[in-house]
């Protein structure tokens, strides 16, 4: 009998592990779609802004001031993990 039990009980156990393994996983997965997701938005806000520009939709100093902003924006995403070791 003491067998079974310590049977089951490993088994529920190593399922915990590979359950809890599973999810970290799946969290590691989504904070790098989510990243690259970020990166697409970003690069395609660049263009849309310089399309603007181009087609006089927006003021060339303020559509250009946006553009800068996105780059440092995208710099600072593409290099995260450089940036959180200065800090």
């Amino acid at each position: 009998m003491k067998k079974i039990k310590l049977t089951v009980a490993s088994l529920l156990l190593s399922g915990v592990i590979v359950g809890e393994s599973h999810w970290t996983d799946n969290k590691v997965v989504m904070e790098h779609y989510d990243h690259i997701e970020a990166v697409n938005t970003i690069e395609d806000l660049i263009e849309w802004m310089n399309a603007d520009i181009d087609n006089l939709v927006i003021d060339q100093e303020v559509g250009e001031l946006y553009v800068e902003n996105f780059q440092e924006l995208l710099f600072r995403i593409k290099n995260k993990s450089i940036l959180l070791e200065k800090e």
